[in-house]
């Protein structure tokens, strides 16, 4: 539970808060990596959670808001990435585009400045 204004937001309302395009990306960018140093540790599981925890950043992304080379990185990542097996192909391509939405998400940020 998310407590953001006089009343707690229950679970299910979490998801509709607007996140900052930003930090959508640099959560999912996270995520990507913790996929990858899963996968080479050979944890299943949690490579599993933090599957669910991308697509769920991915839903929440503002794509309007996103140029479109990057739409075409993120829609691999949810094609692709998200529900290939585990291997060390898997993990090579999470790092790979965990740099690159860092990347992208750091010159929004400072495209604002």
């Amino acid at each position: 539970m998310i407590v953001t204004k006089s009343k707690p937001y229950p679970d299910k309302e979490i998801g509709k808060l607007n996140m900052n395009t930003q930090q959508v990306l640099l959560a999912l960018s996270s995520d990507l990596h913790r996929i990858c140093n899963s996968i080479l540790r050979g944890s299943d599981q949690v490579t599993e959670s933090f599957s669910m925890e991308s697509k769920r950043w991915l839903l929440e992304l503002d794509k309007e808001r996103v140029k479109s080379y990057m739409l075409n990185i993120l829609d691999e990542i949810d094609k692709n990435l998200l529900t290939s097996q585990n291997n060390k192909a898997k993990a090579e391509q999470c790092l790979l585009y965990s740099t690159l939405l860092r990347n992208y998400a750091q010159t929004i940020g400072s495209e604002g400045k």
